[in-house]
């Protein structure tokens, strides 16, 4: 499951951490950060689901955010939509209604889907049209609140 996740978060010119210079330096966190960064604070290294705009989507760890609202996905891979092949829900490929998405009495066609696995990604905040945040029913149920 996804949900939807505001790609244009605006954050403040400070910076959220500040890089050890040396193995074993200190991490220097700011006494009082700012609410937009705790919440992006707690969205690290969850799975994100980003979609750019030649069709291409891009699933990984979300592991940074700047302040020009570029994002930095660890562990990435890469979906796109091989040229116009479609294939039936059971992964056989069909052309026989390449111009109808759906064939009376059989379920949907769908396109069909290349991946590939390409690691440490920076995807700029120019090319994000969609950004989802991908959890399990399990997640979302725990975060649910009945309180009013």
């Amino acid at each position: 499951m996804a949900e939807d996740f505001p790609c244009d978060m605006p954050l403040s010119g400070e910076a959220v951490v500040a890089v050890p210079t040396a193995p074993g330096a200190p991490i220097i966190v700011p006494s009082e950060e700012k609410t937009l960064v705790k919440k992006v604070r707690l969205l690290l290294h969850r799975q994100f689901q980003i979609g750019v705009g030649d069709g291409r989507t891009f699933v990984g760890k979300f592991h940074c955010l700047d302040k020009q609202g570029n994002i930095l996905l660890a562990d990435a891979v890469e979906y796109r939509q091989t040229s116009s092949d479609f294939c039936d829900a059971g992964g056989e490929k069909d052309d026989s209604k390449k111009e109808e998405l759906s064939v009376p009495g059989r379920q949907p066609l769908r396109p069909q889907m290349e991946q590939r696995s390409l690691g440490l990604v920076l995807i700029p905040a120019k090319a994000q049209v969609s950004c989802k945040l991908v959890t399990r029913m399990d997640d979302k149920m725990a975060h649910l609140s009945l309180n009013p």
